[in-house]
């Protein structure tokens, strides 16, 4: 006598140990680069540019810095000429932002950095794209 052939259900896949762990909850322990391809979703962290510059006896340096320290981030590496300034904008500081590369584009030599990484086509393409946070 042949024998039925039994109806399966899908329930046998809840009854299966995941082949993947859940995700963490916390994952403040990961540095921020293991965050970035495992968790993009928990990354918190606002779009930013950073204008680089260092100590110059142009005119205009006094007042370069006067615009960085207006920044939404500022700080400085190094000492005398070695000095650095790092100025990080955020969107919505994106008015200061181009009002201190306005006036380093005058007379001096700057850097510019997404995410605090230096890309490709920092002055001529990231930069611009600031333009669409202006009010």
């Amino acid at each position: 006598m042949p024998r039925k052939k039994r109806r399966t259900s899908l329930k046998y896949i809840d009854q299966l140990k995941p082949i993947v762990p859940p995700a963490e909850r916390a994952v403040s322990h990961l540095n921020r680069r293991m965050k970035e391809i495992l968790y993009p979703d928990k990354l918190k962290e606002k779009f930013t540019i950073t204008v680089v510059f260092g100590h110059s006896r142009k005119k205009k340096y006094r007042q370069a810095v006067e615009l960085a320290k207006q920044a939404s981030s500022y700080n400085t590496e190094g000492e005398g000429r070695w000095l650095k300034h790092y100025a990080k904008y955020d969107p919505p500081s994106a008015a200061k932002l181009f009002e201190l590369t306005a006036l380093l584009n005058e007379s001096i030599e700057y850097e510019v950095l997404v995410q605090d990484k230096p890309l490709p086509y920092g002055h001529d393409l990231w930069l611009p794209l600031m333009w669409i946070f202006l009010p």
